[in-house]
Parts: C-alpha cells; structure tokens; sequence
C-alpha cells in the first residue's frame, strides 16, 4: 500500500481555553506527584526532562518551557523522534502515512531527511490539500474522515520550533522498533554537548513508545549508577502512562527487542554516564559477548 497524506489529529478549536498548548500526552520530571509511592525516584526531578506527542503550534512549545521553567529559551533543546515525514500546516500535524507508519522504513537518516524535504516542497506548490484521518487510515475505518486546507502555511517543524528561539534536533527512528544504532550515538552526542542548565524535550508521534524510551534512555544516561535498569524504566512508564515492559499484541517482537535494547543500555550507562568517554557504537564493538547488532 503506497503511504497517504493524513492529519495525526484535529486540532482543539481556536476559541477553546489552552487550545494552542494542547497535548494528548504531556508529562514532565518537574511534576512528579502522580507517580506511585513505591517508585525509585531518585535524581528524577533533577533531569529538566518531559516528553509528549507531536508538536504543531508555537504555544505547545512555550507550555514545554514553563513546565521546565526555561526563561531563555536557547536552553529548551526539542529532539524530534519522528521518521516519517511530517509537517505542519495551519496547526495540522501531517504526515506521510504508510502502514504501520513505515512511509520510510529501511531509509537512513539522511535519506529520510531528503525524502521528506522534497515531500515539502511537493506540499508547499498545492493549492488545496486533502488530508485523510490518519486514526482512520491506522483503524481501517472507510470511507475515512478528511479535510481540505486551502493554501496553507506550511511550516517544517525544525521551522516552527527555532521561531521560538528554542534548539532543534532530529533522529529518524521508525516506529515500534528499538532505535537503531545511528539514532543512539546521534543521540548520544546531543546529550554530550548540552549546556548546564539546558532542559529537555522528546517527542514522537503519539508521545507514547518512542517517547517513553527516549526519556529512559536520557535517565538512564544521568542516572544508571544510583537507579537499576528496572526502577528507571518502570518510572518512565509510569511517568508517560505506558509499559515498556507489557509484550503482547501484534507488535509483541518489537517490544521485546526494544526492552532488551534499554537493558543493554543501562549497562552501556553505567560505564559511561553522560555518554562519556565511549559512544555507543565504540562500547558495543569493545563488547565481543554481543553479536553484531548488539543484541
């Protein structure tokens, strides 16, 4: 099936109270009173971490900032998770959707990137676009709910977040899967080069697997030597609302190979916290226990 243009979600209306901060699924290590009592939390509320969904207005971003008490916002680092092609047009988040939201499985970072640029450019010479519900498309719901944005600002989320002043930065990891190794190491290396004081946001498309494992995997790099492997994952699930360690439905293969990817991770922590000295990739190769693709 060829990918289609969809809308990830409708947006609030204009006049609704908070509407231009809307997320579906927000949380952040500054607010930590809905996680269970019996939770390791230590060094959690010291991260200036928060995670969410898709990002499509600038008034999100600035809800981001508040909830890490940023002022200047050259401190707010935004890691965008999302392989698939995606922009924003006129507070739609679209994206080019393909099953499983694979539109560009198998692609290298650079060659997402350049797939989804010329798909922007595409976009930006439309005079009317027709986007699809992308629930429908996932659901199979026919005929699916559509809606036409008559020439729309188009607005590359890069584009959208810098107008803030806040940094941008991109990995391309496919959804459902663990994070490859290229994403780790670039990710790696973002966190090797923040200033003290910066804060933190991942997000993903729905805010909820890639996004909880990115905020594990940042914990993890701050916090492997005090926390185990199991007290840092299960307080991210629960900090997002969603199990890492729940393998089951027709994604079950995944989720294991994503839940041994964080406990081989929490090793690779330990003996570099803050990604220090080794990269990912470097501790992997000096790992002759493990195969070659670090499983």
């Amino acid at each position: 099936m060829e990918p289609i243009l969809t809308y990830d979600y409708t947006p609030p209306p204009n006049h609704q109270d908070g509407s231009a901060e809307y997320f579906r699924y927000f949380r952040t290590t500054n607010d930590l009173n809905a996680l269970p009592d019996h939770l390791n939390l230590e060094g959690l509320g010291e991260l200036r971490l928060s995670g969410s969904d898709t990002i499509a207005t600038t008034g999100q971003i600035g809800r981001i900032a508040r909830a890490a008490n940023v002022q200047n916002l050259e401190q707010l680092y935004i890691v965008d998770l999302r392989q698939e092609p995606h922009v924003v047009a006129d507070s739609y988040t679209l994206t080019l959707r393909g099953p499983k939201d694979w539109a560009n499985v198998g692609l290298a970072h650079d060659e997402a990137l350049q797939r989804e640029a010329a798909w922007i450019d595409d976009l930006r010479r439309s005079e009317h676009l027709k986007i699809d519900s992308a629930e429908d498309f996932k659901t199979g719901t026919r005929p699916m709910r559509s809606v036409t944005l008559h020439r729309p600002e188009i607005v590359s989320e890069q584009a959208l977040v810098e107008r803030t002043g806040a940094r941008y930065a991109r990995l391309t990891v496919t959804d459902h899967l663990r994070p490859d190794n290229d994403a780790v190491d670039r990710f790696v290396d973002i966190v090797r080069q923040l200033p003290p004081g910066a804060a933190m946001h991942v997000h993903c498309k729905g805010g909820r697997g890639r996004t909880t494992t990115f905020m594990a995997v940042y914990d993890m790099l701050r916090n492997a030597r005090r926390v185990s492997a199991d007290g840092i994952i299960d307080r991210q699930g629960g900090l997002g609302r969603y199990e890492l360690k729940k393998i089951g439905g027709q994604n079950a293969v995944f989720r294991q190979d994503r839940l041994s990817f964080l406990y081989l991770f929490h090793q690779y922590a330990v003996q570099n916290p803050g990604g220090q000295p080794q990269t990912w990739s470097e501790w992997r190769a000096s790992r002759r226990d493990l195969t070659h693709d670090g499983r």
